[in-house]
């Protein structure tokens, strides 16, 4: 799942964004920022904004693991504990 806040992406409404791709997985938009509302521990530096969130809507994993190496591993190893 992939759940994004309502904002632009090169001046594209996020909607039309992702409505032009065909994604095979579930994608929310936070049209209201619930999300930041109800999880106000999310630090307001924007490169901690990505994040895997579990099946009751919590975060497990922050940060952008296209960033570096060292945060996809990270990330990945984050999937593999959560998965497992």
């Amino acid at each position: 799942m992939l759940l994004l806040c309502n904002k632009a992406f090169n001046s594209i409404p996020m909607t039309r964004y992702l409505s032009d791709r065909e994604l095979e997985y579930p994608i929310y938009i936070d049209l209201d920022y619930r999300f930041l509302s109800l999880n106000p521990s999310i630090p307001t530096d924007p490169r901690l904004h990505s994040m895997l969130i579990d099946s009751t809507g919590r975060p497990f994993f922050v940060g952008d693991p296209s960033k570096s190496g060292q945060m996809m591993e990270a990330f990945s190893l984050a999937l593999e504990h959560y998965y497992n």
